[in-house]
């Protein structure tokens, strides 16, 4: 936004008080220093936060593979969620989410960069993430009934920490196994 006062200084304080702005927050760009009976102009913009870069990411990657989709972001203290929706979303979800959680790995290296303490990053696609937990809390529940059935160990394959602990907090209630 563009504002405008007798100095440079002025305009600029009267800018980041309209925005509801530190300097810190901020990026002005002097578009003239103004002069006699000329008043001096600046443009204040606000500057991108690291969530606004990590979703910048996730959209220029959507891009680059070519899949058309609407991204929607959401921004607590501690958590981050961006949401994809879209007709064709498969190939950033890719074959068991496997797409989908190396590109929220990345963008959570981009949202924590500065090691100002951690926000945790959740990049979902097509409330993929739900879906995913259902399948593996009956997968859980199916396995454990033939392990009791059968009085064998079964084995699963391998997965990711997070799907882990829905297995395991799945079958936590479960005294049989």
């Amino acid at each position: 936004m563009e504002f405008k006062e007798k100095t440079v200084e002025a305009a600029t304080e009267l800018g980041l008080k309209e925005m509801g702005l530190t300097a810190d927050q901020a990026i002005v760009t002097v578009i003239d220093q103004g002069g006699f009976l000329k008043k001096a102009r600046v443009n204040i913009e606000k500057k991108p936060s690291r969530a606004d870069e990590a979703l910048a990411f996730v959209r220029k990657l959507a891009d680059l593979m070519a899949v058309p989709c609407e991204m929607e972001m959401t921004e607590q203290e501690a958590e981050v969620l961006i949401n994809i929706k879209g007709e064709h979303t498969g190939p950033l979800i890719g074959y068991r989410g496997d797409v989908l959680d190396s590109v929220q790995y990345l963008a959570s290296l981009i949202l924590n960069e500065e090691g100002k303490g951690y926000r945790r990053l959740t990049l979902d696609c097509e409330n993929y993430r739900a879906k995913r937990e259902e399948i593996l809390k009956n997968l859980a529940r199916k396995l454990a009934d033939k392990a009791v059935r059968t009085g064998r160990k079964v084995r699963l394959e391998p997965m990711n920490p997070a799907e882990r602990r829905i297995i395991h907090s799945a079958l936590q209630p479960n005294e049989e196994v």
